[in-house]
């Protein structure tokens, strides 16, 4: 008489839910880090508009001051 071992318990997860459980771990908010994302493009997108005279040191001072 053998005994029948449940191998279901033993098959690794799946990629899908490791991806979640990694993006659930991290402390990064996705939301946060979109619109840090959309604001260097639009920053980037006004640079090169304006012949890199908008990324300055002082006007990115003030961006900063003021968004705070």
């Amino acid at each position: 008489m053998t005994a029948e071992v449940d191998t279901t318990k033993f098959r690794p997860p799946s990629t899908r839910s490791r991806w979640r459980g990694l993006v659930a771990s991290t402390v990064v908010d996705i939301r946060m880090f979109g619109m840090v994302v959309a604001l260097a493009g639009i920053w980037l997108g006004f640079d090169i508009l304006s012949d890199g005279d908008f990324l300055t040191a002082p006007n990115l001072w003030n961006l900063s001051a003021q968004s705070v």
